[in-house]
């Protein structure tokens, strides 16, 4: 990583070529460790050699126009995605380009270039330690169960150490800078943060153990479910909305701006963890608008902003590495006193 000082720092053409020619530097010197992350970035390139990635592609594609279509016969043309996703506003441009990548196959590039290499060396080395497979003999049925829930397990206590941990809420502040929904959104999410994800999901994965394509299989259900929620769907789903799958509401409500809001609703898929730690939200009332305080983004550019969260991530990270405090708020802090950034999603 590059430091550069002022959390305003501008994002121009040097900054972005500085931030390259570090990011290579260290990407080279790593590959003396470990071949793992060129690897990586060879495989990314043969797979676009073979058909069945670009079945995947079309899949994928066909699932979000049918969820686009349906989500456009219940709001309407101009209140849908696809409308937005025409308009182009600049946050919608975000939404855009990052799920283009991410559809296509291209964002293990990004998750490799801007950690360095380490999104591709740190799981190979936790796999060594952590490989105990402890559900080795179960059915596979039960396998797969087990993991659909300890991921999601996982991944609300991610998401809670997102909202707490300093450079992990800088990170993925750029996934909240949205101030519109589309069905996009979902994928709106910087390799920094999906880096750290998959490093906080893999472990407990790795001591559990079962077979990968049991983990791909989750993701794509979970990217599904993601679809709907990131829209403007005033759908509660009832009784199952509130005790077992996050609605489009209920995920809404944790994208809003308004303080009775804040910190709540964190599950990904299930609404249980939330409703077993206490973050789950019972008021009535229902956002209209979505995004964040202070929100640096949607000002420029798609790049820029990429760019721009590596930079704001970095100096956070920094800054609580030179003072050890690592919390978006101070423990004792009064909600009095609290900053009305950081104070948004703790």
């Amino acid at each position: 990583m590059v430091p550069l000082k002022g959390s305003n720092a501008r994002i121009n053409a040097d900054t972005i070529k500085l931030i390259i020619y570090i990011n290579l530097l260290l990407l080279c010197a790593l590959s003396y460790v470990s071949l793992a992350p060129l690897k990586s970035i060879y495989y990314t390139g043969l797979q676009f050699l073979y058909s069945s990635h670009y079945k995947n592609i079309l899949i994928y594609i066909l699932i979000l126009l049918a969820c686009m279509l349906v989500e456009m016969l219940a709001l309407g043309l101009k209140r849908s995605s696809l409308y937005k996703l025409y308009k182009r506003s600049e946050t919608a441009k975000s939404d855009l380009w990052i799920a283009g990548i991410r559809i296509i196959g291209l964002a293990s590039l990004l998750n490799v270039w801007f950690t360095s290499g380490l999104s591709v060396i740190i799981p190979d080395f936790l796999k060594i330690i952590f490989d105990y497979n402890l559900a080795a003999d179960l059915s596979p049925y039960l396998q797969f169960a087990l993991w659909f829930v300890l991921v999601d397990f996982s991944e609300y206590w991610f998401h809670r150490l997102a909202h707490r941990v300093s450079f992990l809420w800088e990170a993925h502040k750029y996934h909240h800078s949205a101030t519109e929904f589309t069905i996009l959104t979902g994928n709106r999410i910087h390799a920094i943060e999906h880096v750290s994800r998959h490093i906080f999901v893999l472990i407990p994965l790795l001591i559990l153990g079962a077979p990968l394509e049991y983990y791909l299989t989750v993701r794509i259900i979970k990217q599904v479910i993601d679809l709907f929620q990131h829209s403007m769907l005033s759908w509660s789903y009832g009784w199952v909305g509130k005790w077992l799958i996050f609605s489009p509401v209920g995920h809404r409500i944790h994208h809003s701006k308004e303080r009775e809001h804040w910190g709540k609703n964190f599950g990904d898929i299930f609404t249980v963890w939330d409703h077993l730690f206490g973050t789950y939200y019972k008021g009535e009332v229902v956002n209209k608008l979505v995004g964040v305080t202070d929100n640096k983004y949607n000002k420029s550019n798609v790049i820029k902003d990429y760019f721009l969260c590596y930079v704001l991530t970095y100096e956070r990270l920094t800054k609580s590495l030179r003072n050890g405090s690592w919390l978006v708020i101070p423990t004792k802090a009064s909600k009095a006193g609290m900053k009305k950034d950081n104070g948004q999603y703790s």
